[in-house]
């Protein structure tokens, strides 16, 4: 379930992570598959076992003796119509604490994830309230899942006892008159007990078994929402290297609007052709939010033009595998992020589908050549600062890099690719003059 559930939100497009918070799925990843996977070892087939041994039981007894059986079956109708209603509230109830616990998930990630700017405007207070506040509301709602389990509890005990009672009361008339015997009413009373034990198991698991359609809602709707752009699609393209792929760049006509802002045309019918020759540079310049990062968002294919085409060696990179697209266009961002690691695994992160094919002397000379264009040699070379090279841990999100030495590394990711294309969204900000032009 962990598995499928990260493989289908890792191959989402970017429309789907700009309407749901990174804190929710991961919360989604670790709470609620933690609640699936604990009930459905040994909740569910218990709950299986167990209606399996009611079933089988109540057969007996209607064998048995019908006039009891149905008697039974009386008593124990109010208990049938109050499950139904609580049934659908306990997986209301498994709901809001879900969600509000991917709220907590949220805050903490964002917090934890940002703690420099937390302890920048000494906001570690605030913080604490908002984590709290849905904390409070978890409390709130497993109070009343509490309250309504005992209540659930105490009703299953009252309606078997009543049922029993009645069910003597009924043999006692029909022994009087003869309609059954003494070893009749011990056989049904001794299947009756069985049937009794079951339903006492079945009172602890069917809460359990309601938690786990409560906390699953939300997993298969996220799951079983379709993504617009396939990253994985059966019938894509590549283009073969022998019919010489130049890398050129057209926009016919492109309009677009961020999902998030429908209202807000970003790009009006733009028209762009790139004739990419080699080593060629072409600047796109206008005034902050003019579209400079979407037209880079449209190559890159984050999101696909309500009209118009994007044109990549002239044909549309809707028909182009999205893998083999994005080996022929590398993209360093604006923020650039690193991963946990080394400064080699976030190098070869840009590599990571041909790293396994190619020999460890290839993959050094790959590295090499990368940080020497993105000059990061000229900090990484230095063994007083960094004594272990590319073993360097660069911490979490690349906290211990400076801004500079961030982007160089990103754009060395970048570059190992040998793209046809290399997308810069002002990949240099964060670096001196010198640097910017080595680069």
């Amino acid at each position: 379930m962990r598995e499928d559930f990260f493989d289908s939100v890792i191959n989402k497009d970017i429309e789907f992570f700009e309407e749901i918070r990174t804190g929710d799925l991961i919360s989604r990843l670790n709470s609620d598959t933690d609640v699936i996977e604990n009930s459905l070892s040994t909740n569910v087939s218990m709950f299986l076992r167990c209606m399996i041994s009611i079933v089988a039981s109540l057969i007996i007894l209607f064998i048995l003796s019908a006039p009891l059986t149905g008697a039974f079956l009386a008593g124990f109708i109010p208990l049938v119509a109050f499950t139904i209603g609580y049934s659908r509230f306990m997986i209301e109830i498994a709901k809001v604490i879900s969600a509000e616990k991917a709220k907590m998930s949220t805050i903490a990630d964002e917090s934890l994830g940002n703690v420099r700017t937390v302890k920048a405007f000494a906001n570690e207070g605030e913080e604490i309230k908002r984590f709290n506040e849905y904390s409070d509301n978890v409390m709130k709602a497993g109070k009343k899942k509490a309250c309504w389990q005992g209540f659930f509890g105490f009703m299953t005990q009252f309606t078997l006892y009543g049922s029993m009672a009645l069910i003597i009361y009924v043999a006692k008339i029909l022994y009087q008159d003869d309609q059954i015997t003494i070893g009749t009413i011990s056989s049904f009373l001794f299947y009756l007990l069985a049937l009794l034990i079951n339903f006492w198991i079945l009172q602890y698991t069917f809460s359990n078994v309601l938690n786990v359609i409560g906390a699953s809602d939300k997993i298969f709707k996220i799951m079983s929402k379709k993504p617009k752009i396939d990253t994985r699609p059966v019938d894509a393209l590549c283009i073969p290297e022998e019919c010489g792929i130049d890398g050129n760049i057209e926009l016919q006509n492109v309009k677009f609007h961020y999902p998030s802002k429908p209202d807000v045309q970003v790009l009006k019918g733009i028209n762009l052709s790139i004739d990419n020759k080699k080593n060629r540079v072409v600047a796109l310049c206008g005034t902050s939010g003019c579209g400079k990062s979407s037209i880079i968002g449209m190559i890159e294919r984050f999101y696909d033009p309500l009209a118009g085409e994007v044109l990549f060696n002239g044909i549309n990179i809707k028909h182009l595998d999205p893998r083999w697209y994005h080996e022929q266009v590398a993209i360093v961002q604006q923020e650039p992020v690193l991963f946990s690691g080394t400064i080699r695994e976030n190098i070869l992160y840009g590599l990571r589908w041909e790293e396994e094919k190619m020999p460890e002397e290839e993959i050094l000379k790959r590295i090499k050549e990368a940080c020497d264009k993105a000059n990061a040699s000229v900090f990484l070379d230095d063994a007083r600062d960094f004594p272990e090279g590319y073993k360097t841990l660069v911490g979490e999100r690349g906290v211990k890099l400076s801004g500079g030495q961030k982007q160089r590394i990103a754009i060395a990711r970048a570059l190992i690719r040998k793209p046809k294309v290399l997308l810069l969204d002002e990949a240099t900000s964060a670096l001196d003059t010198e640097s910017e032009a080595l680069v």
